[in-house]
This record gives structure tokens, C-alpha cells and sequence, in this order.
């Protein structure tokens, strides 16, 4: 079905380029040329001596960038002239000379034209052309013209074309294969001597992801074999590429290739065909042409021109002329296949440093950092690439280069996300770090929430940090960060995601007056807040109700003073009393001592006196 398809895309491309063709045999000099020069010329000197023999593979990795999609054609065309002297032609031509039947074609195309042309001719004009050379030539070019440009004949030389290309086309896979690894070593050679062989398995990755849109099970039967092709040359991904991104190059140019060749042998061949097949130097005696009698006069030179025409000579050289346009065709679409594998293959590695401008090209000119990458793992070389991105649009090449001599860039690639996302947020190597040290395994969801942007890396306790990385809102969790540490550590005792919608919802204004609303009874704050989160009450109404809650609280007091006026009275009445007493009862002794020391004083006196009558005083 396949073999079927490419036929009728190769005749149709051939049908396409024949109508420009008709009618161009003309001139009745040529009839005298030896048939031999007119169809099978000097095979193409190219063709037997391989071009640009001296070109290795080993010497893509010091060649110059600008000189790389050079080094590569030349390398492919390599490849194709040596396969192309592998490939029999000839045969092919002949196979599908058999297939289509041409000498049946040609038999009958001819016996058609001389019928039509002595019908449309008078018996003087056939008797005269047994006589006249000139009178011969005529009716040998419209015999000629009449059967080479017929349907039938043009049907079959299309799908001998066709036949032909379709052959070539399977042997063009392969070769364009084995020139597209070749291509591939190259580029392999030329990336890893220059910046580093973990950067071209990145890139057989990036190449090979497109891979899923070519429909490989199209083109089967092209049978292409990477461990046939280079094996020995190629390892791991190098295996796949083979065997992928060069049977997507090869699909395509194969096809188109064989397409082009189909229908341009075709219109050669019947561009030349013609007057210029007559082979009038067979019959032609000298000035004059052989007697008949009057009967064969009547046909006059027709039966020799066909037998002529349909010739075995007439048709090896048609068949030979086909070979000869295959020839020369395939060696100029193979000059452009090479060019164009080279400059797809430059293409892809244009647009894989696109992505990675800076590591297609600092590695080249920074051993350290090519030790780094050296180092790396395939899967951690794109999170590198943005980290270095960073470093170089903010910071520049110089804060890159120490770094790297520091060990502070190999520091940051525990987490080259968050790094880089901090150096464009802050311009600082220190808050990176400092965020890295927060725990590599927090750094994903840091850099996923952008906490960096709203609050500094020793802000956040442990729990807090852990409470945050669980929201699955960024917005929300931004609306906390960015909250004073107060505010933040209340809210964050409630609920989580009820914290989260409170955050957004409300003011910093308001969820100040939220925490002094519950400041009274902390442990209600949660509550209050799932309240608000859940919308059954608004922050107006908490305040309405702080509010009436402490007129309630004033006039409870108030009441109780008042109830308690009486009581407070005779009790302080009584703490008078009981004060007084007290007082007397501490007093007692006091007075009872000094008391009888001034009695005993005053009997001294009178004693003395009576006795002696001394005075005293």
C-alpha cells in the first residue's frame, strides 16, 4: 500500500512537469546524429570521485561555530557520493522496464503513429518518401513526434519513472540515514568538545520530544537500522536519534527527492525523444534510399522507420538515457539533500540555544562552570539554565564567574529555582541563600508561592513557614506573609484555609480591629474567624456585638454597686466599732503600765517628804 502510494505521488509529480516537453523535436539535422551521442553521454565526474574525502568526524569538535553547518554538509555529501557508486541503476531502470512493459509500449506506440500518419498522408507523399531523403525525414519526425508524446506511451514512461524513484527512494533512506548520523556525530563531537556532553544529551531530548508528530509507521518498510548504520559511533540517545530524528529527515527528503527525480527523468526522456530517435543513418545510402516495387511504394519508407523506431538498439538507448537522467538528477538533489540536513540539523541545535542561550555558550569559555554541567544530570540541566539566566540578567557575568569560584552558585543549586526567582525578585545572592536555608525541600513550594516577595526568610517560624506551604492558594498565602508578625501568628492559630479567606477578604485595618475585638478572650479568635470565613457573620456585626456586649458588661456592674450601697454601709460602720474596740484593746496595756509607774512615783514623793522633810521638788 505504501509502495503503491509513493508510485502515484511520483507519477503525478511527473505528470506535472511533462506537458512544457511537447513538441520539441524540430530540427531534421539532428536525424543524422549517431544515436549512441544523442542519448548516452559521459557519466558526471562528481559522481565517480567522493567529495570532500578529507573531512573526519573527530574534526567537527574544533571546528569554528560559523563553519559548523559547512563541516556538516560536507560530511553528509561524503556519505552520499561514496553510497551513491553502490547503487545499480541500471538494473533499477531495467526492472521497472520489465514491470511496465515498455517494449510492448513502444511496439505498439509506433505501429499507431505510422497508422495515423499514412492515413493522414497521400500515396504520392509515401511513394516519394522511398525516394527523398527530405520526404523521409518528415514523415520519420511526425511518426516519431506522434508516438513518443502519446497517452499510452507517456502512461508507461510515468510509471517507469515512478517505478524507478519509488526503488531509489528506499536506498535514498538509507543513505540519509547514515549521512544523518554522520551529521549527528558531528554535532555530537562539536558540542561536547566545546561546551559539554551533558548539554547534547539535553539536546537529543529536546529534539526527540518532537518525534511523536512524524508518523513513523508510514514509512516502515524503510527499513533503517541505527546498529547498521553507526553503532560503534553512536551510545545511548545517540542510538535514538538515529533511528528517529534521521528517518524524520530522511522521510521527508526521500519523498520529496524521489518525486522531483520521477518527473524530471520523465521529462528528459521525452524531451529527446522524437525526431532525434530516427535513426535515418541505418537505411540512408549515400545521396539516395533503396528502390521498391510499386506495391511497397505504396507504404514507401513508413515500414522502415518503424522498424527503426522500435528497434532493440531504439530501446536501450531509451533505457539508457532514463539511467543517465536518474545519474545525473541524483546527484544534484543529493548535493542539496546534504545541504539541507545540515542546515536542519544546525537549525534544531539554533533553536535548542535559544532556550539556553547562555549554556550554549559560557561552558565554552568557563572550565568551572563546565564542570559543574559536566556533573549534572540531564533532567537538573534546565533549572541550571534558569539559575545562570538569572545570575546574568540581574547580577551579571562577573557575580556569575564568583560564584562559581566561590562555590555559592553550587550552594544554590539545591534549589536553582527558588535561588533564581529570589535574585530577580531581590538582587541578592544573601536572601537566596538565606531562603535555601530554609530546607531544599521547601523550596519548591516557596518559589510556587513567591513567599519571598512579602516577607523576609527568618520572618516565618518554623510552623508558620510549614502552615503556609500546605495552602494551595497563592494568592491567600501571599494575603498572610505580607500581614504583620502579630496579626499572622493570630491568625494562623485558626483554621487554615479559614485564616486564608479572612486574609483576603479583610483589610490589615480590619483584622487589626478583628484581634482587638478578641483580644479579651484570645482562644475565641478561631471561632470568630471560621465565623467570618464562612460568612454567617461580618466584621460589623462582631462590633456591633463587642459593643452591646460591653454596655451589657457597664450596666451589670452598675447594678451590682448599687445593690451592694447598704450592705457596704454597715459594714463600714462596723469596721469603725470593730476598729475603735480594737484600738482600746491595744492601747490597755499601755495605760495600765504607765499608769501605775506614775502612782508609784507620786507614794515615793510623799514618803519621802513626811519622813524628812526634804523637799523634793
Amino acid at each position: 500500500m505504501i509502495r503503491k502510494s509513493r508510485r502515484q505521488s511520483h507519477a503525478r509529480a511527473a505528470g506535472g512537469l511533462l506537458p512544457r516537453f511537447a513538441g520539441l523535436a524540430q530540427a531534421t539535422a539532428a536525424l543524422l546524429v549517431a544515436l549512441t551521442s544523442c542519448l548516452v553521454g559521459p557519466a558526471p565526474a562528481a559522481m565517480a570521485e567522493p567529495a570532500a574525502q578529507g573531512y573526519t568526524v573527530q574534526e567537527c569538535g574544533a571546528v569554528n561555530p560559523d563553519s559548523l553547518r559547512e563541516e556538516i554538509e560536507a560530511l553528509s555529501l561524503t556519505i552520499f557520493t561514496q553510497e551513491t557508486a553502490a547503487i545499480d541503476i541500471d538494473a533499477m531502470v531495467n526492472r521497472a522496464w520489465q514491470a511496465q512493459g515498455m517494449d510492448a509500449v513502444i511496439d505498439e506506440s509506433v505501429a499507431a503513429a505510422v497508422a495515423r500518419v499514412s492515413q493522414d498522408s497521400t500515396y504520392l507523399d509515401r511513394f516519394l518518401s522511398g525516394w527523398s531523403t527530405g520526404r523521409a525525414a518528415e514523415f520519420a519526425t511526425a511518426i516519431a513526434d506522434d508516438a513518443f508524446s502519446s497517452p499510452q506511451f507517456t502512461r508507461a514512461l510515468e510509471g517507469l519513472a515512478a517505478d524507478v524513484a519509488d526503488d531509489l527512494t528506499d536506498e535514498l533512506a538509507a543513505m540519509t540515514a547514515r549521512a544523518g548520523s554522520t551529521a549527528l556525530l558531528c554535532l555530537q563531537e562539536y558540542v561536547g568538545e566545546r561546551y559539554s556532553t551533558t548539554l547534547y544529551e539535553l539536546f537529543t531530548q529536546e529534539v526527540t520530544a518532537g518525534i511523536d508528530q512524524v508518523d513513523l509507521d508510514a514509512v516502515a518498510d524503510l527499513n533503517i537500522d541505527a546498529l547498521d548504520v553507526h553503532g560503534k559511533g553512536l551510545t545511548g540517545l545517540g542510538i535514538i536519534i538515529v533511528t528517529q530524528l534521521v528517518r524524520r529527515i530522511s522521510v521527508r527528503l526521500t519523498r520529496e527527492v524521489g518525486e522531483r527525480i520521477a518527473g524530471r527523468i520523465a521529462s528528459r526522456v521525452l524531451g529527446r525523444l522524437g525526431s532525434s530517435l530516427i535513426p535515418l543513418a541505418g537505411w540512408i545510402i549515400g545521396g539516395g534510399l533503396l528502390a521498391w516495387d510499386l506495391y511497397e511504394g505504396n507504404k514507401g519508407a513508413l515500414p522502415q522507420i518503424e522498424e527503426s523506431l522500435t528497434s532493440p538498439e531504439i530501446k536501450a538507448a531509451i533505457a539508457a538515457d532514463l539511467a543517465a537522467g536518474v545519474k545525473e538528477e541524483l546527484l544534484s538533489e543529493l548535493t542539496l539533500t546534504a545541504g539541507t540536513i545540515a542546515t536542519d540539523m544546525v537549525e534544531e541545535w539554533r533553536l535548542f540555544c535559544s532556550r539556553f542561550p547562555y549554556l550554549c555558550s559560557l561552558p565554552a569559555e568557563n572550565e568551572s562552570l563546565r564542570a559543574i554541567l559536566d556533573t549534572t544530570p540531564v533532567q537538573e540541566v534546565e533549572p541550571l539554565s534558569v539559575l545562570v539566566d538569572a545570575y546574568m540578567d540581574i547580577l551579571g557575568r562577573r557575580a556569575l564567574e564568583d560564584a562559581v569560584a566561590t562555590g555559592r552558585f553550587e550552594d544554590m543549586l539545591s534549589g536553582p529555582l527558588l535561588a533564581a526567582a529570589v535574585i530577580r525578585s531581590s538582587a541578592s545572592e544573601e536572601k537566596a541563600l538565606a531562603w535555601l536555608a530554609r530546607g531544599s525541600a521547601r523550596a519548591d513550594g516557596i518559589t510556587t508561592l513567591a513567599l519571598y516577595r512579602y516577607v523576609e526568610p527568618d520572618e516565618l517560624s518554623d510552623g508558620e513557614l510549614d502552615v503556609l506551604l500546605s495552602l494551595e492558594d497563592p494568592a491567600g498565602a501571599a494575603a498572610l506573609a505580607e500581614l504583620e508578625p502579630d496579626l499572622r501568628s493570630a491568625l494562623l492559630t485558626a483554621n487554615p484555609s479559614d485564616a486564608v479567606a479572612v486574609a483576603v477578604r479583610l483589610s490589615p485595618s480590619d483584622l487589626r480591629d478583628l484581634l482587638d475585638l478578641t483580644r479579651a478572650d484570645p482562644a475565641s479568635l478561631p471561632d470568630r474567624v471560621q465565623e467570618l470565613a464562612n460568612t454567617t457573620v461580618s466584621l460589623a456585626d462582631l462590633r456591633v456585638t463587642a459593643t452591646i456586649q460591653a454596655e451589657r458588661n457597664a450596666r451589670a456592674t452598675a447594678v451590682r454597686l448599687t445593690a451592694a450601697a447598704p450592705t457596704a454601709a454597715a459594714t463600714l460602720a462596723a469596721a469603725d466599732v470593730a476598729v475603735s474596740e480594737r484600738s482600746f484593746r491595744e492601747a490597755s496595756p499601755i495605760l495600765i503600765v504607765g499608769g501605775g509607774l506614775l502612782l508609784l512615783l507620786l507614794i515615793a514623793w510623799l514618803f519621802i517628804r513626811l519622813r524628812y522633810g526634804i523637799k523634793v521638788i
